[in-house]
């Protein structure tokens, strides 16, 4: 059974672990798409790069900024635990409301 708030009684709830997750996904993806360039041709480079090797380079990359970008966005997860759910666990996405999960 879905929580529902007594305010608004809505159901649409964001728990801390799931708000935590949703950052740290999109932190993720944003790593991944900030290095991913098709390669450009060159006529500098007369031996084209392997399509492999590049997917390799580009994974390497991604992962390396990934990591250092997920080490950052701990402070804005430390601020929206603070800011946005205080001591509760849990946000009611239409009102605001702040409660704790409740255990079954």
């Amino acid at each position: 059974m879905n929580p529902h708030c007594l305010i608004c009684e809505s159901s649409a709830v964001l728990s801390q672990d799931n708000a935590k997750a949703i950052v740290q996904l999109f932190t993720v993806l944003n790593g991944f798409a900030r290095e991913w360039r098709p390669p450009q041709p060159s006529t500098k480079n007369p031996h084209p790069v392997e399509p492999m090797a590049w997917f390799l380079q580009t994974m390497t990359a991604a992962v390396a900024n990934t990591a250092s970008a997920l080490r950052a966005s701990d402070t804005f997860i430390q601020d929206m635990q603070k800011y946005q759910f205080g001591e509760f666990t849990c946000l009611y996405l239409p009102c605001g409301a702040r409660f704790d999960a409740i255990s079954p």
